[in-house]
C-alpha cells in the first residue's frame, strides 16, 4: 500500500525563518563588506542581522490571529476588571463602621 506524498513537517517557523534569514544576511554581509568591515565582521554582523529578520519575517508571515472566545468566556468579565472606587461609598462605609 503506497502512502501519498507529503512533505515531512519539521517546523513550520523553520520553513518561514530560513530563507528569509539567508537574503537578508547576505543583504547585511555585503553591507557591511561595502562599509569596510573585515570579511570576520561582516559573516557575524551579517548572521545576527539576517538572523534577527529572518524571525521578524516569519513572526510577520505566521498565520494566526486572535483566540476564538468559547461561549463561556465574556470579554469583560468582572475578574480582570479593577474594582471601582467611589468616594460616596466610601463615605458611607466610613459612617457605618462611626456609628
Amino acid at each position: 500500500m503506497k502512502s501519498p506524498k507529503f512533505k515531512p513537517v519539521i517546523n513550520d517557523m523553520t520553513d518561514l525563518i530560513v530563507p528569509s534569514a539567508l537574503r537578508i544576511w547576505l543583504l547585511f554581509l555585503l553591507l557591511f563588506a561595502l562599509l569596510g568591515y573585515s570579511v570576520t565582521a561582516s559573516i557575524l554582523f551579517g548572521a545576527m542581522g539576517g538572523f534577527a529578520g529572518g524571525l521578524v519575517s516569519a513572526w510577520w508571515h505566521a498565520p494566526g490571529g486572535e483566540p476564538a472566545l468559547r461561549k463561556n468566556d465574556r470579554p469583560n468579565s468582572r475578574r480582570l476588571q479593577l474594582p471601582k472606587w467611589s468616594w460616596r461609598t466610601e463615605r458611607r462605609s466610613l459612617r457605618r463602621r462611626q456609628r
